[in-house]
């Protein structure tokens, strides 16, 4: 277990009066353009957009990370301790987590620094406890947890979770922390996007064990790999902005695991019906060979069509080609939140619909426990349906279009009656 990793010359990033430029490798990697998008380029309401959970030390009120509020950049501050959420020590590793949340979503607001992703929503959890400068293994899966209630309880989608911590041994406890962090994280619809390290190991650290989390190392404005990142195969990983620390930008693999969050939480955001793990594939499929050969991070194909300040034109639609059927009348994907009621009796759920904002297929997804995930659908569009199953938990229901592909209504969980 080693210390946060800033790697600066000096704690937050300055507040520079004035400072309106995004840092100069933003734009090397393709993600200059996300803080130009057209606000109306969104399309859902900023409080019901997706947010990024920061699992680190904590978040401090500063102009660019400002008090709590739904449409953020802040949403939450959460901790393990039960504490307020924001550093719990003055050290300038305890400043790493504001650092963070500032990379990912500063404002343009003449001071600091600008984020990679502005509109982004972030629900901080700070992971750490009383001094420490560390984050312990178990707290990635604990971290992940109150992430997934704080979505649970607001309603609100999680897309990404960033863990910028980057010194993990590959010890068979940590592993196991890991591996379940990222299915839970799985469960829930959103993807990790994990630290490869900052220095020199003979071993990978912990999240290259874990295939469903996204890695990234450290690369310099070309993609070759910093002189301080980890010194083992990082093939599966992707380079991402963290040489040649400046006054707006940290160096370190912290620094681009968090850009890349903001990214592919931005995929998301302008493209809702994306599942998390469609988006991370929109990512990986649209790396380029560093200097050295080795995958990093481009944006420049993912920014085409998203229309940014100065365009007239809306441009299409992201899609994978995980997302089948005509992507028509995009404009309103996911715009409405459908009203239903769940109830178990005698061996059977039944699925009833409250509201008939539009005419479609019922769906329902239901947990249960020991058993992972089954998918129901009702045959024909219909106001409600029952079927034999043992009690679940809880389970997710989403209405879809009689026309394959053309919308799907938001996803609302209910408890079981």
């Amino acid at each position: 277990m080693a210390a946060v990793v800033a790697l600066t010359a000096g704690g937050a990033l300055p507040a520079a009066a004035g400072a309106e430029e995004q840092p100069a490798i933003l734009k090397a990697y393709g993600l200059d353009w996300i803080e130009r998008v057209r606000d109306d380029a969104w399309p859902q309401p900023k409080a019901q957009r997706p947010v990024i959970c920061l699992l680190d030390t904590g978040v401090n009120v500063t102009p660019d990370t400002p008090a709590d509020d739904p449409d953020g950049p802040i949403v939450a501050r959460l901790a393990l301790d039960g504490g307020t959420g924001v550093a719990q020590g003055t050290e300038w590793q305890h400043e790493h987590g504001t650092q963070m949340a500032s990379i990912i979503a500063a404002p343009r607001n003449g001071y600091g620094t600008v984020g990679v992703f502005p509109q982004a929503r972030i629900v901080s959890i700070r992971v750490t406890e009383g001094t420490e400068t560390f984050i312990r293994p178990e707290a990635v899966y604990l971290g992940v947890r109150a992430c997934v209630q704080f979505a649970h309880a607001a309603d609100v989608r999680t897309a990404v979770v960033a863990i910028p911590e980057s010194s993990y041994d590959q010890r068979a406890i940590d592993l196991e922390q890991w591996q379940s962090a990222e299915a839970l994280a799985s469960r829930e619809g959103a993807s990790i996007v994990a630290a490869a390290g900052n220095e020199p190991s003979a071993e990978p650290v912990a999240p290259f064990a874990v295939p469903g989390a996204l890695v990234i190392s450290a690369g310099s404005e070309t993609g070759f790999a910093c002189s301080f990142v980890a010194g083992v195969d990082q093939a599966t990983a992707l380079r991402g902005p963290g040489c040649f620390p400046s006054r707006s930008w940290p160096a370190g693999s912290s620094a681009a695991t968090v850009a890349t969050a903001a990214l592919l939480a931005a995929v998301i955001t302008r493209t809702p019906q994306l599942t998390s793990a469609e988006a991370l594939s929109v990512l990986r499929a649209s790396a380029v060979p560093g200097a050295d050969g080795l995958p990093r991070l481009d944006g420049v194909a993912i920014g085409r069509g998203f229309p940014v300040a100065g365009s007239s034109e809306a441009g299409p639609t992201l899609v994978s080609t995980a997302v089948q059927g005509p992507q028509s009348d995009s404009s309103r994907q996911l715009l409405w939140r459908p009203r239903v009621r769940v109830s178990w009796s005698r061996g059977h759920l039944r699925v009833r619909r409250l509201d008939r904002h539009r005419r479609g297929r019922i769906v329902v997804e239901i947990s249960i426990r020991g058993g992972g995930r089954r998918t129901r659908e009702a045959r024909h569009a219909a106001s409600s349906f029952r079927f034999r199953v043992s009690k679940p938990g809880f389970v997710r229901v989403w209405i879809v279009s009689p026309d394959p592909g053309r919308w799907r209504s938001l996803t609302v969980r209910s408890a079981v009656r």
